[in-house]
């Protein structure tokens, strides 16, 4: 679990004019990425791997958004820790943060790549429809991802 952290989030809601809320909010963003890029780094450097993947709770359908609640169990005390809270309705607060599992991996691989919806504000790869075909074994038109 990587979060933006719960001073910067109480900091951008301390601004209501719209624009400075947006700014705030890309700064939280911003946070959150190079906190991502921080852990994976040391977690590779720590156990000398090359290359790592990752997923989340609800990136696909294989793994549902309601698995946040086992994986923040395994996690233990991510409030007293981190200041995140997980909702009734398995989102994080901080909103920017996030949750998953990191896994050495020999190739490359983005659960987006598995997700046909092509405007996803987050994709961080190109949908493989090949991939998709092999994992899913139905037709391309059906979105595997739990977003509409």
């Amino acid at each position: 679990m990587v979060t933006c952290g719960k001073e910067l989030d109480a900091w951008s809601k301390t601004y209501t004019d719209p624009l400075l809320a947006y700014f705030a909010d890309y700064i939280k963003v911003a946070a959150l990425g190079e906190a991502m890029k921080f852990f994976s780094d040391y977690i590779k450097e720590t156990y000398r791997l090359s290359r790592i993947s990752r997923m989340a709770p609800g990136s696909l359908k294989d793994w549902p958004i309601e698995q946040q609640k086992p994986l923040f169990e395994i996690m233990g005390d991510v409030k007293g820790t981190a200041g995140v809270i997980l909702t009734d309705s398995f989102l994080m607060q901080p909103s920017k943060s996030v949750s998953g599992i990191l896994f050495p991996t020999e190739t490359s691989f983005e659960s987006c790549m598995l997700c046909p919806r092509e405007k996803c504000i987050g994709r961080r790869a190109p949908y493989n429809s090949k991939l998709y075909e092999e994992k899913y074994k139905v037709p391309r038109n059906n979105n595997p991802c739990n977003v509409i």
